[in-house]
């Protein structure tokens, strides 16, 4: 199992590549929840814009 996750951050081909695109979906995953928490539904997008 861990071999699986040993990663050669000094190659900079598909290493690195998806190392970013791991931290990218992690990244919008966390807004979606967040979101999702504390978005109250009752607004409008009247009241969003102004």
């Amino acid at each position: 199992m861990a071999s699986w996750l040993d990663v050669d951050v000094k190659n900079e081909g598909p290493s690195k590549v998806a190392c970013t695109d791991i931290i990218k979906k992690g990244l919008r995953q966390q807004r979606y929840h967040l979101k999702r928490k504390y978005y109250d539904s009752s607004l409008t997008k009247e009241q969003f814009t102004g």
